[in-house]
């Protein structure tokens, strides 16, 4: 479908058609500001790993950089933290809070960018897909480069599909493309996928669904993909001579990993069928378009499939090569003209799915400010003691415990009267293993942490 024909389909949409797709819209943003807020005022900051890169920043005042490919992402989100323990500040629930903008505040804001750019120009619904299907699956455990990577990457192919060229787009552009080069791994195949879109805009005609092209395309397009390859190739550096094996191990297991979380895939399967909404012709959308729905409702009303907090890490590849077959998706829905996002299938279909998606995200996130104050009653006078079984996971409930980092949650986590350690379980803990040093008096608080 040409652009011409696109808007000439446009100007047929009832008004309610667009006012109810108006609406919805809004609502969606609503849920991902909300999402947001909630993140960053939680403690869910210092779930898993947060609580051992935020002990680190306390204790030796700078960056905690692990894995090299990652780089820009890490100093990026750090900073916060990083510059308030520089300047003195001993306070760990202020020190909690920013660490939460820098990582779950600046990532949702670059969801909320990707969702105001793409509104007015058609591509509000499959940017709203890829956030219920990717955000909503990877980020609960909010520390980690990737959930910012990801975000970046759907921005990238926003500025690239649809926006038109100003000073604004060649910065927001280049500077998108700067940041990818070393952020994740699976740029492996994200940046070839963002460089092949940035060329074909660069060397494509506007039947293709691109802007009209100008003069700052010229440099602007070519440069970003070259950015895009460079972020490909450091990337394929890390995958051939990783730092831990066993973590690309881990990264590679997609099958057991679908097994083992059934909201992943039906999430997938849902956000597959709305993306094709914006394919097909439009007397075949109404069939993706039930059959999305009815995915959404299955997950929102059969909370035993509910993900539980530790999947949201190991969804990262699954979630990743979901993302690849989006951005293809997203081209040919930008194909097929701005017109396909203004009806009314991708609009139900859009939200339906990030509130079947975004309900236990956010019940997981309440019920884990619940578990952290119980974790704090427990933490002893002094010396360690063993995980009380109050903490650990039973039977049909949410599993908040991650085994590694109990000590430094609890030096997290500590007042005048606890100052203790709650161990990791044996199973995960070296018999020679140290206790981390205390932070100190000066991190002390007479008052419970923001936990809830």
């Amino acid at each position: 479908m040409t652009r011409e024909a696109a808007g000439a389909e446009r100007s047929e949409q009832r008004p309610i058609t667009v006012r109810l797709n108006r609406a919805l819209s809004l609502a969606v943003v609503f849920i991902v500001a909300g999402i947001g807020v909630q993140g960053v005022l939680s403690a869910r900051v210092v779930y898993g790993d947060g609580a051992y890169y935020l002990y680190e920043i306390i204790q030796t005042r700078t960056f905690v950089l692990v894995e090299p490919v990652r780089l820009f992402l890490d100093l990026i989100y750090q900073s916060l933290p990083v510059a308030a323990v520089k300047l003195g500040v001993t306070d760990i629930r202020t020190l909690m809070l920013l660490f939460a903008i820098g990582s779950i505040g600046l990532t949702i804001g670059v969801w909320l960018a990707a969702l105001i750019i793409a509104r007015p120009r058609g591509l509000f619904w499959p940017v709203a897909v890829a956030f219920a299907v990717v955000a909503l699956n990877t980020g609960w455990m909010s520390n980690g480069e990737r959930n910012l990577h990801f975000a970046l990457v759907v921005l990238s192919l926003v500025l690239i599909l649809v926006v038109r060229e100003s000073k604004t787009w060649a910065i927001g552009t280049l500077l998108t493309a700067a940041v990818l080069v070393m952020s994740y791994e699976s740029m492996l195949f994200l940046g070839p996928l963002l460089a092949l879109a940035a060329l074909t805009r660069r060397f494509g005609h506007r039947r293709l669904g691109f802007p009209d092209r100008g003069r700052m395309s010229d440099w602007v397009l070519p440069f970003a993909a070259a950015l895009y390859l460079l972020g490909a190739a450091v990337s394929a550096i890390s995958v051939i001579a990783p730092r831990d094996p066993r973590n690309l191990e881990g990264a590679t297991a997609v099958i057991q990993t679908i097994a083992q979380n059934p909201q992943l895939l039906l999430s997938g399967v849902a956000g597959g069928f709305a993306l094709f909404i914006g394919i097909v012709w439009r007397k075949a959308a109404w069939v993706a378009g039930v059959l999305s729905l009815a995915t959404s409702a299955l997950i929102l009303f059969w909370p035993a499939i509910w993900f539980q907090p530790w999947m949201s890490y190991s969804a990262r590849t699954v979630c990743a090569l979901w993302l690849a077959a989006w951005v293809v998706a997203t081209w040919l829905w930008t194909f097929r003209g701005s017109a396909a996002g203004l009806r009314i299938w991708p609009a139900l279909a859009g939200v339906a799915l990030v509130i079947a998606q975004a309900v236990p995200f956010y019940l997981h996130s309440d019920g884990f400010g619940r578990w952290l104050s119980v974790f704090q009653a427990h933490i002893p006078a002094s010396g360690a003691t063993e995980i009380p079984a109050v903490l650990q996971p039973s039977a049909g409930s949410p599993q908040y415990l991650w085994p590694w980092t109990n000590e430094y949650l609890s030096q997290l986590l500590a007042t005048p009267g606890h100052q203790g350690y709650i161990l990791s379980p044996k199973d995960y803990r070296s018999p020679d293993a140290k206790l981390p040093s205390p932070l100190g008096e000066a991190y002390l608080s007479p008052l419970s942490p923001l936990t809830r």
